[in-house]
């Protein structure tokens, strides 16, 4: 059950958006608590695009943290990253998704927290 989940923490750590939209369904449900905003999104391209708007730009990006676990009926998948944006300087940032999939093993809706991007010191 926790195959797609380590699918998505590599792919998040390669910075493959293709790949990142491959782990979810088709009428796929995201939302994401940020710090400043609930962010609802439908569908694998809206997802991928997402993660492309936050860790595209990123300079010197790396997963430092990650870890995906089963949990019921659910999966755990949690990334914690760094990179160095353009206009801010370094950051770090970590998130927390629980994950229902569906019969496929895609998922089908993703609650995630998140910390936001928090200044970091040069690695």
């Amino acid at each position: 059950m926790t195959e797609v989940g380590d699918r998505f923490v590599d792919a998040v750590a390669r910075r493959d958006f293709d790949a990142i939209a491959a782990c979810f369904s088709p009428d796929a449900e995201v939302r994401i608590l940020t710090p400043h905003q609930l962010r609802e999104l439908s569908g694998p391209a809206e997802a991928a695009d997402r993660f492309r708007a936050w860790f595209g730009p990123m300079d010197g990006f790396e997963l430092l943290d990650a870890g995906v676990e089963h949990i019921a009926d659910r999966v755990r998948i949690r990334w914690h990253t760094r990179g160095c944006d353009p206009e801010k300087g370094w950051q770090e940032n970590d998130h927390t998704g629980y994950a229902q999939l569906d019969d496929s093993g895609l998922i089908v809706a993703l609650n995630v927290s998140c910390t936001g991007f928090r200044p970091s010191s040069t690695p």
